[in-house]
């Protein structure tokens, strides 16, 4: 990639081993590849950081740090900080991003001049029984992705988060 780059994935991770390559492989298959890959260890013990670690030796765009806060916050707060872009776009180490989900919420981003954060719908699969969060968590989505418009935002807001944070940029 020649140039800065134009959007900044802030990807927070602690004990990730699991489901962090899987992450990083979505994010390596975005269509839209004028990316920075910003992923902020969050005091894991669990071999996570070296994946991450291996996936930046292979790809300059992703760069690693050490949260030395306490918690995804101060982790979100370090890798916003690093960034070098200006857009953000905000990715969990347990999920995965459509192939086209950065080269989208760009577009729209560009296009619209009086919005200042995109969301999408998302899908809720465990990988297995044993990374299963519950039907509380499928609720959230099912709900959530029913506060579309800036009415149901608005009317909604204080309830919950009307968006995935995995869907935000």
């Amino acid at each position: 990639m020649h140039g800065s780059p134009l959007v900044s994935i802030v990807l927070p991770y602690r004990h990730s081993c699991k489901t962090l390559r899987r992450c990083i492989d979505s994010i390596n298959k975005q269509c839209f590849r004028k990316w920075e890959l910003i992923a902020i260890d969050d005091n894991s013990h669990d071999g996570s950081r070296s994946i991450v670690d291996a996936a930046s030796k292979n790809d300059r765009r992703i760069r690693s740090l050490d949260s030395s806060g306490c918690g995804i916050v101060d982790a979100l707060n370090l890798g916003i900080q690093a960034a070098k872009s200006e857009i953000i776009i905000r990715m969990d180490s347990d999920d995965v991003m459509h192939p086209r989900r950065i080269e989208l919420q760009f577009n729209f981003l560009n296009q619209k001049d009086d919005v200042d954060l995109v969301s999408s719908r998302v899908e809720y699969q465990a990988l297995n029984e044993s990374n299963f969060i519950g039907e509380g968590y499928s609720l959230y989505v099912d709900w959530s992705n029913q506060i579309i418009s800036n009415e149901q935002i608005n009317l909604h807001q204080f309830e919950e988060s009307p968006f995935a944070h995995p869907s935000v940029a």
